[in-house]
């Protein structure tokens, strides 16, 4: 392990930030392939997941590069609780990782029914 980067997610906070501030907001923070990947009607804890994916690999990152958006982190799969899923990084994110030699892998873990505990980990990638 290189870094690592947690982020408690408040969920309902979060849906009400959603509810209120509505479509800019999800446009801001959700790939179209995310927004694929939750559908329609998600469940709070899964939008939280990807929220959750991105406030910590900005952790990680000791905040985002110039240049760049939370759309350059993307959570291409939903992970199980307790389960290692990789984050897909673009452009100048992708370039400060390379850059590193390091990858991007998320967990989370549910805290209570209103809270997840989301956890970006930075490892080094395997050189040949």
């Amino acid at each position: 392990m290189v870094s690592a980067g947690v982020d408690l997610v408040d969920l309902p906070r979060l849906e009400r930030a959603a509810r209120r501030s509505g479509e800019p907001f999800l446009r801001r923070v959700l790939t179209d392939a995310e927004r694929e990947l939750l559908g329609d009607h998600p469940a709070p804890n899964e939008f939280g997941t990807i929220f959750g994916a991105k406030e910590c690999a900005v952790k990680v990152l000791r905040g985002l590069p110039p240049d760049t958006t939370l759309h350059d982190i993307d959570l291409p799969a939903l992970p199980r609780s307790g389960e290692s899923v990789p984050l897909s990084l673009h452009g100048g994110v992708r370039e400060w990782a390379a850059a590193r030699g390091i990858r991007l892998h998320l967990s989370t873990a549910p805290v209570t029914d209103d809270a997840l505990l989301t956890r970006a980990v930075a490892t080094r990638e395997a050189r040949s």
